[in-house]
């Protein structure tokens, strides 16, 4: 991690050196010196983890977004992205994060349904109705789980609860940020596609 991306990372967050230092926990100085020195000058190693956080954390509240370059540079970078962050920027609620119980079926069900509540999320699926369509193709299964989805979010005969699990099911298919990241080979989708069959079983089984 360059200096360069200090620089690119404070002007995207529209953050000071100091309210940089005081998420990384150092001092603005700290800060200050290290853009005084060329782009190309490398940050110790020590603190790539804390800036790494950082971001993620920007991410969880809104500052940066996916598009951001700072976060696309970040998660080229990342082996693994905090399920903490992961959770918060798909949706799930607080309580939904704190509560001691596993991540069986039912319990995905309702965080997929706290996902697909919101408005911007069911926007953003509605937007993308064109890439997800991309995805029928990788199998007869995919297609089937997917069109199940759009037959579920489009008829107005089934209940908003329902309706928000499907959102919920290819909100998560189209975001950046998963519990497996797509980029890794073979595996990348895994849980897109488990994630995808929870929704579109519980939208066939509800709406029968």
């Amino acid at each position: 991690m360059k200096i360069s991306y200090l620089s690119v990372l404070l002007r995207e967050a529209n953050l000071s050196p100091e309210q940089l230092a005081k998420r990384l926990d150092v001092s603005h100085m700290t800060i200050r010196r290290w853009l005084k020195k060329s782009p190309n000058t490398v940050i110790p190693r020590i603190y790539c983890r804390t800036i790494e956080n950082a971001v993620y954390e920007l991410i969880a509240d809104g500052i940066l977004t996916t598009e951001s370059v700072s976060v696309k540079e970040m998660i080229k970078i990342s082996e693994v992205l905090p399920f903490k962050i992961i959770s918060r920027y798909l949706g799930f609620s607080k309580n939904f994060l704190l509560s001691s119980k596993g991540v069986g079926e039912d319990r995905l069900i309702i965080g997929l349904s706290q996902i697909g509540s919101d408005e911007a999320r069911r926007e953003k699926v509605k937007r993308s109705f064109k890439k997800i369509n991309k995805f029928k193709s990788l199998s007869k299964e995919w297609s089937s789980r997917i069109v199940s989805l759009f037959k579920a979010i489009n008829s107005p005969k089934v209940p908003a609860l329902i309706k928000f699990v499907a959102y919920g099911g290819l909100f998560y298919l189209i975001c950046p940020l998963d519990f497996i990241p797509d980029y890794i080979p073979t595996i990348g989708y895994i849980d897109d596609f488990f994630i995808l069959g929870i929704a579109a079983n519980f939208s066939l089984h509800k709406s029968q």
